[in-house]
């Protein structure tokens, strides 16, 4: 699926028949809303109602020739409420929810977005995941921490000032006094995210200097790259070019699970599998053993793991708690799905790489201090980042 067949980026309109070919939008019709909220009636309804309004936005802010704003703003509403599907349920109160919708959505999307390309379609699956914000901010203990927390995950404000502002639009509320709070509130958002400063466009580096300050003084400094990606994506190929080439990783300790299962016996060499629980908590003791090894020798560290998930992620950060770690994070993606599955013909069946972006986390920008996005071409080499 491409999304220029799901919308027109120059005349702001969206192919309904085609998106409700899509089962994950198709089903938004059995999706019950509270009518408090949402007397305009089902989830669907009021997705074409927020599109609606995006297009009204983009044609009266004259967005032709901006299509960078325009495909961020339509899409976003296009996607915004697709998490509904599997979140609906009716609580013991009698009313219809939809808790946890907008990361739930975050993942439908990047599913269905993969082969948008790593910068458009992350933009898109930030403003999916942070689109109840634009209002939960107000309900904020700290209302300014909050705002410059999600700037880092979010690539504009004002995409998703525009987006919330359309997601009210897009609304039939009984109490419309509260609707019409809830824009002035959306305007007010607007002038103090300007004030701040806080507008970001790209996924830039985030290092907690403070935190460098503090514990350079205490501990020994290890600098640890996390490599990130569908299998077959190129996380090797990555790996041996930062460990042949000049840089902070020349040398560095490899640690990878592939290989340690080789190593501990449990399948042929170049084997790309995965064991039972038993033998990948051996394979895990062996990891951590030889983590801690190099960390000891305050040698660089490179994990050349699928590291997918956060809690695999947060792991690495709990073995190596009392050490000054600058963690380097190498997201690593192939041209297109069907280049993973092709590489991993014979390794890893088809239909599990859509379970692993089903439950892909992207980092979010408080993990790392430095992240890098390479793509690798058809042969499985590094010709831009």
């Amino acid at each position: 699926m491409k999304i220029t067949e799901l919308i027109d980026f120059k005349t702001f309109t969206y192919n309904w028949d085609k998106i409700e070919s899509i089962p994950e939008f198709a089903i938004l019709k059995e999706c019950e809303q509270n009518p408090t909220w949402h007397s305009e009636g089902n989830a669907w309804i009021h997705t074409k109602l927020v599109c609606n309004a995006a297009s009204d936005i983009c044609r009266s802010n004259h967005w032709e020739n901006e299509e960078g704003y325009a495909s961020l703003l339509l899409t976003s509403a296009l996607f915004h409420d697709i998490g509904k599907g599997l979140t609906t349920r009716q609580g013991k109160d009698g009313r219809w929810h939809a808790y946890n919708h907008e990361f739930v959505g975050e993942k439908i999307t990047r599913r269905l977005l993969w082969d948008e390309g790593f910068p458009f379609r992350e933009q898109v699956c930030a403003l999916v995941r942070y689109h109840m914000a634009a209002l939960q901010v107000f309900e904020s203990k700290n209302m300014l921490e909050r705002i410059a927390d999600i700037s880092r995950n979010i690539p504009y404000w004002k995409i998703l000032i525009l987006l919330k502002r359309c997601d009210i639009l897009g609304s039939l509320q009984k109490d419309e006094i509260g609707k019409h709070a809830d824009l002035i509130k959306m305007d007010s958002l607007e002038m103090i995210t300007k004030q701040m400063s806080c507008n970001v466009s790209s996924f830039k580096d985030y290092a907690n200097d403070y935190k460098k300050f503090v514990n350079s003084k205490t501990k020994k400094h290890v600098d640890a790259a996390v490599m990130i990606g569908l299998p077959g994506a190129g996380k090797s190929t990555v790996t041996k070019y930062l460990t042949e080439n000049k840089g902070l990783f020349e040398n560095a300790v490899v640690i990878s699970r592939d290989e340690l299962r080789y190593e501990l016996g449990f399948c042929a060499q170049g084997k790309k599998t995965i064991l039972g629980n038993a033998k990948e908590q051996l394979v895990t003791k062996e990891s951590d053993k030889r983590i801690l090894a190099a960390a000891k020798e305050g040698k660089p560290i490179i994990l050349d793991n699928l590291n997918l998930k956060k809690e695999y992620r947060d792991a690495y950060k709990a073995l190596l708690s009392n050490y000054d770690v600058s963690w380097h994070y190498y997201y690593v993606e192939a041209p297109k799905l069907d280049d993973n599955i092709k590489r991993r013909e014979g390794q890893v069946e088809k239909y599990m790489f859509f379970d692993m972006i089903g439950k892909f986390e992207m980092p979010l920008r408080d993990e790392y201090d430095s992240f890098v996005c390479i793509k690798t071409d058809e042969k499985h080499e590094i010709p831009y980042e």
